[in-house]
């Protein structure tokens, strides 16, 4: 009797953690939406129409080699063109929303580990690139197929760290004035940051609501078509744009 109670204890324990990543990725999609559903409907960004997005803005699309590869694309955003910043602040919140609701050995109930806050900033900034390319592709007229999302590949991510705050100074009773010939030096602009990858770009000093750029990799085809299998994307593509164009 004790082995079937431990038997039937075994499967209930090992089925709870078979399903434990599936109800947390439910969850992470769900934030994400909701975020994106926040913005596009003009919650966050104050638009006077509720129900109209406006067109993605620093964007760029090409084929570098349609000829050889017809179907991959490479699409590079400029952030603070697109408005990345209050993008991703706001996928962060939702993001951070979800996370306190979960309870971690060791921590308060509601309570972020502190070692983790940088795996849900890449988190964060890995879905805002991601969710930006796919509504770059729709506006331009370039159909995903079923994987592209989960496949794209971030080349170069770069972003301008912002400027670093004064120490104020302690008020002196008399101001001395300065030379004609001495102006006080405006301070430095910070100069863009170059990262082979998001988690570089996080580790070194990028948090939600700082615009970020990138460049990227991805499949697609134009819009208006069947969506092909994978075998045959190729061969379609290729016919649709022949190598030799003499």
């Amino acid at each position: 009797m004790n082995s079937i109670i431990s038997l039937i204890f075994f499967i209930v324990l090992t089925e709870s953690f078979a399903f434990t990543p599936a109800l947390q990725l439910s969850r992470r999609i769900t934030a994400l939406n909701d975020a994106i559903n926040d913005i596009a409907s003009g919650d966050e960004l104050g638009t006077s129409d509720p129900n109209s997005v406006g067109a993605l803005r620093g964007c760029e699309i090409s084929r570098p080699n349609a000829d050889n590869n017809p179907t991959d694309y490479e699409i590079s955003i400029d952030g603070v063109e697109a408005d990345l910043g209050r993008f991703s602040e706001q996928v962060y919140k939702k993001v951070m929303m979800d996370a306190k609701q979960q309870q971690f050995q060791g921590f308060r109930p509601g309570t972020v580990p502190p070692h983790l806050q940088n795996t849900y900033k890449t988190f964060a900034m890995d879905e805002t690139g991601r969710e930006t390319i796919m509504e770059a592709m729709t506006q331009n007229k370039v159909q995903p197929f079923e994987r592209t999302r989960e496949e794209i590949k971030f080349t170069k991510v770069s972003f301008i760290p912002p400027p670093s705050k004064k120490k104020k100074k302690k008020k002196s009773k008399k101001k001395t004035a300065l030379p004609d010939d001495e102006v006080e030096d405006a301070p430095p602009v910070p100069s863009a940051l170059s990262f082979e990858s998001m988690d570089d770009a996080v580790k070194n000093g990028w948090a939600p609501g700082i615009p970020f750029s990138f460049t990227s990799t991805c499949k697609g085809q134009p819009a208006g078509m069947d969506v092909l299998s994978t075998s045959g994307r190729t061969d379609a593509m290729s016919k649709m744009y022949p190598t030799d164009r003499s």
